[in-house]
């Protein structure tokens, strides 16, 4: 829904999952670049991959959770050091990795299309695009001011 409600707007949006630790700031996690297209991508983390959500210990993330985001085109052989580098992370910090499915939403305006609107309506729009395109999926109306 808030992919294809995004996609007709102009959006870019594109798959962002990541496994990372209890606050992690971004730069300490480890964000995967997916080979699957974004469709099957959505599909899987409302189908199968749901239930894969949450915590695991270092263990359970190299023998378990790495080879499944391998098998569901999430992960490649090429990201192997990658994982390496952030078990040392995790071992250094005794924290569980936690495995999250994201989405990374963009939408531009060009200069043509907003040329003559005074900043007040620049504002409004851009409000009224993301409540167009988080209605869908239950998401709160930003405020109108």
């Amino acid at each position: 829904m808030f992919v294809s409600a995004a996609e007709a707007g102009g959006w870019l949006v594109r798959p962002t999952p990541h496994i990372g630790f209890w606050q992690s700031p971004a730069r300490q996690r480890l964000y995967l670049d997916p080979t699957l297209a974004l469709g099957q991508y959505v599909e899987l983390w409302e189908g199968p991959g749901w239930g894969r959500f949450g915590g695991y210990s270092l263990e359970d993330l190299k023998r378990s959770v790495w080879p499944w985001l391998k098998g569901q085109g999430l992960a490649t052989d090429a990201d192997d050091p990658v994982l390496d580098e952030f078990l040392v992370l995790l071992t250094s910090l005794r924290r569980q990795a936690h495995l999250r499915a994201g989405l990374y939403a963009k939408r531009e305006w060009s200069r043509e299309e907003i040329a003559g609107w005074p900043t007040s309506q620049v504002a409004s729009e851009v409000r009224a695009e993301f409540n167009r395109v988080l209605q869908p999926i239950g998401e709160p109306k930003l405020p109108a001011g």
